[in-house]
């Protein structure tokens, strides 16, 4: 046994296996700690988007209205697929298309009318989307809060001060009595036209 713990060679392999093992793992553990990090830290674009849905579904729940939820949600999934799968929208634009929809079920809250307006903007919303291809976030909030101008509800000057001036004159314009509308205005009564049809 003493004769091969004496052996240069032998020893020299043993003293320099430490080191070696050392070397070759030591570089790895900050660049590992580091990933490890980011994974459990950072939180993807969707799981904020659903965290911001769920949010507004509980408020959506506390109505009591299944055609409204399942309005929403089927709105929340085209969403979520011109994020992922169109790539139309950005993270920025989804979240203030989500806020338009918690902006209308807070001010469309007094019966069935009320219940049926905001029906109607979710799927007017939808399927502006679904069939019409139209992911400009602008024309999306206005269709889903100018139902929501009222004395008694909301005013021109909340929707300029939540959603800023484009979605405001969009706003605007569908209030306008004027035969003469923009392309946008255009395409968002239409798309009321068609969520007014049974099964829409």
């Amino acid at each position: 046994m003493n004769k091969i713990w004496k052996n240069p060679v032998v020893y020299a392999l043993i003293a320099a296996f430490p080191l070696a093992a050392s070397m070759n793992t030591a570089p790895l553990r900050p660049i590992l700690a580091k990933t490890t990090e980011v994974t459990s830290n950072a939180p993807t674009a969707l799981s904020r988007i659903n965290k911001h849905i769920l949010e507004v579904r509980e408020e959506i729940i506390m109505k009591d209205n299944t055609e409204i939820l399942i309005s929403f949600d089927r709105l929340m999934k085209s969403l979520k697929n011109g994020l992922l799968s169109e790539k139309k929208l950005n993270e920025g634009d989804v979240h203030q298309i989500i806020e338009g929809a918690s902006f209308a079920a807070e001010f469309h809250k007094n019966g069935d009318e009320d219940n049926q307006y905001f029906i109607n903007a979710l799927t007017a919303a939808h399927y502006l989307i679904h069939e019409g291809g139209v992911y400009d976030k602008e024309t999306l909030i206005a269709a889903l809060t100018h139902q929501t101008i009222n004395p008694s509800k909301a005013n021109i000057k909340d929707i300029k001060d939540s959603f800023g001036e484009i979605v405001r004159g969009h706003v605007d314009d569908l209030q306008s009595t004027s035969d003469e509308k923009s392309e946008t205005t255009q395409l968002i009564e239409q798309a009321q036209l068609v969520a007014n049809q049974p099964d829409q």
